[in-house]
Parts: structure tokens; sequence; C-alpha cells
């Protein structure tokens, strides 16, 4: 009778141990497989997060570089078609370093300033004459070895149309990278000077 009592007790331990085991194994699957889906979402909703981060990064950065160029093209056009300020003093007789000079050489400095003034994203605006003449607001200083560059000439050949160039091509005495935008400066269909407006290259 004890050995039977034994044997069943023993059959009856056989049995729990195996449905302890059964449910443990069942239990730890569940737990891999709730891990794994909880894993795989996480990181897929990391992901899209990044992904739409940087999606809206690069359309914010990209909103505000297109503000500052349609800026500086609107700064260009005020130049171009500016008579008082720009288009009668490069057409003007008066040069250096006479008193008439002096006054124009305010004037359009003045002018200059006033454009570009709060526009940190611009180094400098510089009006180039074809006859000569130099005027520029900002930095660095320039002279009229600028009428040597090849800039110009190509700024010229555009016939009017807008052009940008980086420092490699138009940024003459300047230490500090520049994206450089240029217009041809016409009067009676004839060139008579350029525009160029350095835009802060970090920008």
């Amino acid at each position: 009778m004890k050995i039977v009592l034994i044997g069943l007790l023993s059959f009856k331990n056989s049995i729990q141990a195996k449905i302890f085991a059964a449910f443990s194994i069942v239990i730890l699957f569940a737990l891999a497989t709730i891990g794994a889906i909880l894993y795989f979402n996480l990181t897929n909703s990391l992901k899209n997060n990044a992904i739409t981060y940087a999606a809206e990064s690069i359309r914010h950065a990209d909103e505000n570089l297109g503000a500052i160029l349609e800026d500086v093209e609107q700064i260009g056009l005020v130049v171009v078609t500016n008579e008082n300020n720009v288009i009668n003093i490069l057409r003007s007789d008066h040069y250096q370093v006479s008193y008439d000079w002096f006054l124009e050489q305010k004037q359009i400095q003045s002018f200059l300033s006033s454009l570009i003034a709060y526009k940190s994203y611009i180094s400098r605006i510089t009006i180039v004459g074809l006859n000569g003449k130099v005027f520029y607001a900002g930095s660095p200083y320039l002279d009229n070895t600028m009428l040597n560059h090849a800039l110009i000439d190509t700024i010229v050949e555009a016939s009017g149309k807008k052009i940008y160039a980086t420092q490699s091509a138009a940024n003459i005495g300047s230490e500090d990278h520049t994206v450089s935008y240029g217009r041809a400066i016409r009067y009676d269909r004839q060139t008579i000077g350029v525009v160029m407006i350095d835009i802060n290259y970090d920008v």
C-alpha cells in the first residue's frame, strides 16, 4: 500500500512539474513575443520621429534660405532700378577727389547702408561702375582693383539676369566665405555697372 501511495505521489509530482514547465515555457514565449513587438514598435516610432524631425528641419531651413534669397534679390532690384541714388551717380562726371564726388560717395553709401541695416546675413553690398567708380557698404575694404575681376564680366554678360557665385569666383579681399549675388545695372539698354551682394556662407 505504501509503495502504491509513493508511486501515486511521484506520478502527481511529475505531472505538476511538467505542467509547471509547460506554463513556464508558454509564459516565457509570450513575454519574449511581447518584448520583441514592443522593441520593434519603439524602434519604428523612434525612426519615424527622427525622419519627421529631419524633414521638418530641412523644410524650415529651406524656407529660411528661400526668404533670405528673396530678400537679397529684392535689395538687388531696388539698387538696379534706383535712378537718384545709383544710376545718376554712376553716370555723372564727378571723379575723385572733388567735393561733388565726396557728396555722391556719401549719398550712395548712406543708401546702401540703409538697405542692409539689421541684415546680419549680408556682409557687404557693392556697386561697381564700368566707368571705374566703386561704392560699397559693409566689409572688408574694396578699391578699384575689383574692376579687374572676372566676376564683373560674368555679371555684365548675364545682361541683367541674376547670378550667384561662391567666394572663389567672387569675394575679392575677404577672408570669410561668402556667396555673392550679382546683377547688371542698365540705363538706356546699356550696362553701366553691376551690383553685388555678399551673403555670409554660414547661412
